[in-house]
């Protein structure tokens, strides 16, 4: 069918049509359809196109999909999705993807989303990520997440990042983290923390902190630290410190 021919279907025509007539298609010719068609295919169409089909949708195309079109996919064609196609969504399309989807991204498709990407993810979806993912994003992407998604991240998921994700942690992000999750840190991690990052604790932050937390600290950070913080510190934080410096 001619170009022209495609674009005259209502949208009761393009939800009428079958997988075969689908799969036909040439990709001149899904990338010439207007997002009004796209936005008729049923979950059973979307998921019976092909990696060329999705390679030949515009940004333009991708960015006007809803909800229901974008949670039509199977999880194996997001696994097919090439950074190109990924970087298409907006921030609102983003935050409406269904967990199940986002959890089958490869690690190598997370590294090449943009920052406007993962700002749109919600708490609830961050709180899923898996380790191979979250140490696929680079230290610009950590630094340019915002706060939403470091103050989501469950202890655990702390204890997988990186010394450089870390470093490139904001001021304001480093005190958005809760308490529980500044106690889950492993003491490596401690030990790579910069000036910049102590800047960021709130008092309340730093004085949840363990005594293992203490115990990490080098010599060299501890003459970082803010006056405020080290002022708020409580009796049995000094007392642990006062220990690790005698034993030392």
């Amino acid at each position: 069918m001619a170009i022209d021919d495609l674009r005259a279907l209502t949208p009761g025509q393009w939800a009428g049509l079958n997988t075969r007539a689908l799969n036909a298609l040439l990709p001149a010719q899904w990338s010439s359809l207007d997002p009004s068609d796209l936005r008729s295919l049923t979950t059973t169409q979307w998921r019976s196109l092909e990696l060329d089909d999705f390679d030949a949708l515009t940004p333009t195309q991708w960015g006007a999909l809803d909800a229901p079109d974008l949670n039509a996919f199977s999880t194996n064609q997001w696994k097919m999705m090439s950074p190109t196609d990924l970087r298409a969504f907006s921030a609102l399309q983003w935050s409406q993807l269904s967990t199940d989807l986002l959890v089958a991204l490869e690690p190598v498709q997370w590294a090449k989303l943009s920052p406007d990407s993962l700002r749109g993810l919600s708490a609830s979806q961050w709180a899923v990520m898996e380790t191979l993912d979250l140490r696929a994003l680079s230290a610009s992407q950590w630094s340019s997440v915002g706060t939403t998604a470091v103050s989501s991240l469950k202890p655990e998921q702390w204890r997988t990042l990186a010394s450089d994700d870390l470093q490139s942690l904001l001021q304001t992000q480093w005190a958005s983290v809760p308490p529980s999750s500044l106690r889950a840190l492993e003491s490596s991690q401690w030990s790579t923390l910069l000036a910049d990052d102590f800047r960021g604790f709130s008092v309340s932050q730093w004085t949840s902190l363990a005594s293992d937390d203490i115990h990490a600290l080098t010599p060299s950070q501890w003459a970082l630290i803010p006056s405020p913080l080290l002022k708020a510190m409580t009796s049995a934080q000094w007392s642990d410190r006062k220990s690790t410096r005698l034993n030392s």
